[in-house]
């Protein structure tokens, strides 16, 4: 059996990278068109009128409702996106707070510096912490980078919870047929339209963008790894042939 080459390193390598970004992606991911001709379908889906002799509107029709959840599922699917988006946006910032330098505030003195301990001291137990005391924790800095992103992943969340407001109040709005009159309909129609374009469409098509790059980056980054592991063990296989 001839010795492997550099160049058939190199071939199967690809190939190996290849194969492993397919397994990765074996289950087509929706596409931000997907997302898109959804979220502007359901809006027009929203937007279509009703004579006004009916009592209930197009969208709480029964027979209605499978053009909803054709939208509802392609939307739901793609909130698994934003919590890659979450995690990437924590662990990034969290690391570049963790190891930042010194940070004067504008309001203080040169020798008042806020550290970020990375090596706090271990807490002393038993009868000596009894005249020790505790350690200040270091005070948190609302400009820092993970502090300052707070508000933006809380906001980052909601997305969910009003997603999952719509579609709540999508099947409550069909079941209160009893109770509404037209009038009634159209005010909880009005408030259930605001919550989707207002809350749900901007900042769902912006992490799920951000999202999707996340995991084709993290699966190149496996896929490169697990090649570069298959490549070396090659080299060491070559390497380990007998020479004469």
């Amino acid at each position: 059996m001839s010795s492997p080459t550099r160049e058939s390193i190199a071939s199967e390598m690809s190939e190996i990278i290849r194969f492993q970004h397919d397994m990765q992606g074996a289950s087509k991911p929706i596409t931000e068109a997907d997302l898109k001709s959804a979220i502007t379908n359901l809006a027009g889906f929203f937007l279509k009128p009703t004579n006004g002799s009916e009592q209930i509107p197009y969208q709480y029709k029964v027979e209605n409702q499978s053009e909803f959840e054709q939208y509802q599922v392609i939307i739901s699917t793609a909130l698994d996106k934003i919590e890659p988006v979450i995690s990437d946006m924590k662990e990034r910032l969290f690391r570049l707070e963790k190891n930042q330098t010194p940070l004067i505030l504008p309001n203080q003195q040169q020798s008042e510096p806020i550290n970020i301990p990375t090596n706090p001291e271990p807490e002393k137990k038993g009868f000596a912490s009894l005249f020790s005391g505790k350690s200040k924790p270091a005070p948190i800095n609302p400009n820092d980078p993970y502090q300052s992103t707070i508000d933006l992943q809380k906001k980052t969340m909601k997305i969910i919870e009003y997603w999952e407001l719509v579609v709540e109040w999508q099947s409550e709005g069909v079941e209160m047929f009893e109770d509404f009159n037209r009038i009634s309909y159209d005010n909880y129609l009005s408030t259930h339209r605001v919550i989707f374009r207002k809350e749900v469409v901007p900042n769902l098509l912006r992490v799920y963008s951000q999202g999707l790059n996340i995991i084709l980056m993290k699966e190149k980054e496996m896929s490169m790894a697990y090649g570069s592991s298959m490549m070396k063990e090659i080299f060491q296989t070559r390497n380990d042939f007998p020479t004469g």
